[in-house]
């Protein structure tokens, strides 16, 4: 999910980047439970009649869904933001972090002057998807690694209308 959006503070512009998320960090806790009371139910009908080594077996699905469920949602919990203004790129990148929600600072951030800043889609041999790079003074980063193809050609898009003005 690519939002493009003006900026209130020191910059002109922010390009907030996100994954798409199914599900909020409730509903995926609310899926687990939910599994966990049917396996939890279809497993006491087994125990109850003597076939109780079903129970230990559930217990470790659930666990296993619990914590796959969790990489899930904390994968989806990232975020990239790149702001621009009349000097400068900067492009920042965490999870649940700055702009994305009220909760910090960045995990890492970047600064590229804005007269330098090139933005290339670079294709890739085989079936690897493409990668958009932001590269400026021998240093490049990668934005929305997690984007299908056609978000990131918008997107790249997008980054070249916004560093063309001005």
């Amino acid at each position: 999910m690519v939002v493009s959006e003006p900026a209130a503070d020191e910059f002109d512009h922010r390009v907030v980047i996100q994954p798409n998320r199914s599900l909020n960090w409730r509903q995926s806790m609310w899926f687990v439970i939910a599994v966990a009371v049917m396996l939890g139910v279809i497993s006491a009908v087994f125990a109850a009649k003597g076939l109780w080594m079903i129970l230990p077996f559930a217990g470790l699905e659930v666990a296993v869904l619990a914590y796959c469920t969790y990489r899930v949602a904390i994968a989806g919990m990232r975020c990239e933001v790149v702001s621009v203004n009349d000097s400068q790129v900067v492009i920042e990148k965490g999870h649940r972090k700055r702009h994305c929600s009220p909760q910090g600072g960045p995990d890492s951030a970047v600064s590229f002057p804005r007269a330098w800043v090139r933005v290339e889609l670079r294709e890739q041999q085989g079936w690897y998807p493409k990668q958009l790079l932001i590269s400026a003074s021998g240093k490049q980063v990668e934005l929305g690694n997690f984007l299908a193809e056609e978000e990131k050609i918008e997107l790249a898009d997008e980054l070249k209308r916004l560093l063309a003005n001005k």
